[in-house]
């Protein structure tokens, strides 16, 4: 069994540090997605995320792109169908 609690508070603390680098992007984002309930902060994190692996993705392509605009779908919006669909 893998100890989201711990890391959620070393991704957290790892992204506050570099918010552009998209390996911690990945790692805060997958362990906020394994949360049942978020709150609003972590949520809009999730959003600023997405916004800037967007904007990471356009500079130099980048297969995590595609893997959390992915799980966002299955996991967060339950629509992975759709988000196959648009790429």
């Amino acid at each position: 069994m893998q100890d989201y609690d711990s890391g959620l508070t070393l991704a957290k603390s790892n992204y506050n540090r570099n918010k552009d680098n998209p390996y911690i992007i990945q790692a805060y984002f997958e362990c906020l997605l394994e949360k049942c309930d978020i709150t609003e902060a972590q949520e809009d994190d999730i959003q600023t995320m997405l916004s800037t692996i967007n904007r990471i993705n356009r500079l130099s392509p980048t297969p995590i792109y595609f893997q959390l605009h992915g799980k966002y779908e299955a996991y967060h919006e339950r629509n992975l169908e759709q988000f196959l669909l648009e790429r």
